[in-house]
């Protein structure tokens, strides 16, 4: 928005709402500036310091608090769904593209307990924490399970994962884009309208069987004058109400130039044309 007042401790400002904690900007002498908002009373906007700033400066919003806390709290997340399997005095994890690595479990103590011992293991592999995984299921083939203490457990799961991160890249295959099937374009030929600016366009409307006699206007050192630059259904002589009348040349005029106005009353549009 634009600085509507600005007091010893505060700023109005004309625009969008703004927010306690959000991050503004401005172009102060020359160069970026930029402020806090500490609170916002009605339209009283109060920084946590106070900017050199000007009436009718234009200020935006370079970080927004309450689109930053959103996406932070936001629980929308994609994860793979992998799979344990505890066979042969080894565990394998396999995930939902059918990835496998495995783990040798090495002798250790005998199990006094062997269900306890399945279900520590199972709790502890389940737990996948903020990693790019969640778990679907745990399956015990056979009982080879040597005693684990949590803290290998732990290790073994961050192995295990780390393993089966790197085998998906190993294996991910980029599919290739299908080749472009090019459709026949509706003209035969076009100018400096289809504004083409580039060989990449050049190239598409080539490949739709299009003759490209000329670029875009702006890829042009020198315009020539009398070339149609705009059309629009935003007839002068319409809102004038001298439309259909005969009239002198009319004209739209910049600090510069005299852009000549041309009328093509039978699909009530105005033509303006290069000076």
């Amino acid at each position: 928005g634009k600085v509507k007042t600005v007091s010893d401790d505060y700023i109005v400002i004309e625009g969008e709402k703004i927010s306690s904690q959000d991050g503004l900007c401005f172009i102060g002498t020359g160069r970026l500036e930029g402020f806090l908002v500490n609170k916002v009373v009605g339209n009283k906007i109060y920084p946590n310091k106070m900017p050199k700033i000007l009436p009718k400066t234009k200020v935006y919003r370079n970080f927004d608090y309450n689109f930053d806390r959103l996406l932070t709290n936001s629980k929308t997340c994609r994860k793979i769904g992998v799979k344990y399997l505890v066979k042969s005095n080894k565990i394998y994890v396999f995930d939902e593209d059918n990835n496998c690595v495995s783990i040798q479990l090495h002798k250790g103590d005998v199990v006094k307990n062997l269900n306890n011992m399945k279900q520590t293991l199972a709790t502890q592999l389940e737990k996948l924490g903020n990693s790019d995984f969640y778990h679907i299921e745990t399956v015990f083939e056979d009982d080879e399970i040597p005693f684990l203490p949590l803290s290998k457990i732990n290790e073994l799961r961050r192995e295990l994962l780390s393993l089966l991160t790197e085998e998906r890249l190993r294996n991910y295959r980029r599919k290739p884009q299908k080749p472009i099937g090019y459709v026949q374009f509706p003209m035969r030929e076009v100018d400096y309208h289809a504004n083409i600016y580039n060989d990449e366009a050049k190239y598409f409307y080539e490949n739709c069987n299009v003759n490209v006699k000329e670029f875009a206007l702006e890829y042009s050192k020198k315009i020539p004058s009398g070339i149609e630059l705009m059309r629009t259904k935003h007839c002068l002589k319409y809102a004038a109400g001298l439309c259909g009348s005969p009239s002198n040349k009319l004209f739209l005029q910049d600090e510069k130039r005299k852009y000549p106005l041309k009328f093509d009353c039978k699909n009530c549009e105005m033509v303006i044309l290069s000076p």
